[in-house]
């Protein structure tokens, strides 16, 4: 069983476990909380006050991105007055999740192995031993059951159609990748729900909820791709406004844009911060060197 000292080693040596505890008590942050990146409700869950803001945005950083950056790695390690580090200060409630989920998790296995291993009713008249799919002992076992239950003839005409078709059909969905592509579709990754679904599921119905998700992921990539563009035209527009009006240089006028988001420098979580690509503001750093190391 996991303890509260194996969570504070674990935070103290693994980057991604940082990362992954703020995406945790950011999802215990109530919805208003989260929407506005302060601690409203004096409740026990999620941030401090004085940690909401910076860790609500770090954690939809990482579930944007899938890392977080040194710097910000670095802010959650450092030491408070006590001599605990920001996050470590949270291992309590880390601990009380971890033990949920193992708890959650011992249920779901149960549940799931007899779902898999079991036979499957239907409106309570008969049993389908369909395991892993096998639709062909399913049929044998409906067959006779159709003559006088109208689901078990329903069910049975399905199979009928999806055995024809079976070698037709060429099937590209993935099992072991459906929670990526999940989260390239919505952002999150699928619930124990939809585990249960796709256990029970056949190779047909799996397809086509493959094939909504590549489509959704298709969609949210393209949507994404108009915002990163609008807004890399709005910082531009911001840049070239905050230089002339000041007369100061591009690296100026970034440097006063870290100020404003309070980006401790970090030019990654700048771009975040910013709704602009990946690399965009070093990228423009180094067009300022390459320029200038032409006349040097």
């Amino acid at each position: 069983m996991t303890t509260k000292a194996q969570i504070v080693e674990l935070l103290r040596t693994n980057d991604k476990a940082v990362a992954r505890a703020l995406v945790v008590l950011c999802e215990r942050q109530t919805a208003d909380e989260q929407a506005s990146e302060h601690t409203r409700h004096n409740n026990g869950r999620g941030f401090r006050p004085c940690h909401a803001r910076m860790g609500t945005s770090m954690a939809k950083f990482y579930s944007r991105n899938g890392y977080l950056t040194p710097k910000q790695i670095a802010y959650w390690r450092a030491p408070m007055k006590g001599g605990q580090s920001k996050i470590e200060i949270y291992a309590g409630q880390l601990l009380e999740v971890a033990e949920a989920k193992a708890a959650q998790k011992a249920g779901s296995y149960a549940v799931n192995s007899a779902a898999r291993d079991n036979l499957r009713r239907v409106n309570g008249e008969y049993e389908s031993v369909r395991d892993a799919g096998n639709l062909l002992e399913e049929q044998m076992i409906l067959q006779e059951m159709a003559q006088y239950n109208p689901a078990a003839r329903e069910r049975l005409e399905e199979i009928n159609r999806e055995l024809n078709n079976m070698n037709s059909t060429t099937y590209s969905y993935d099992m072991d990748s459906f929670s990526d592509l999940h989260k390239e579709a919505y952002g999150f990754r699928p619930s124990e729900s939809f585990w249960q679904w796709a256990n029970a599921a056949t190779p047909t119905q799996l397809q086509s909820r493959w094939d909504d998700l590549v489509n959704s992921a298709k969609l949210r990539y393209q949507e994404q791709c108009d915002m990163e563009a609008a807004a890399l035209a709005e910082l531009q527009i911001q840049l070239d406004s905050t230089m002339r009006e000041h007369g100061v240089d591009i690296v100026t006028a970034i440097r006063w844009l870290h100020d404003a988001h309070e980006t401790n420098g970090d030019n990654h979580y700048l771009d975040y911060k910013l709704g602009v690509k990946y690399d965009t503001i070093d990228k423009m750093l180094a067009r300022i060197d390459d320029t200038e190391g032409a006349f040097t």
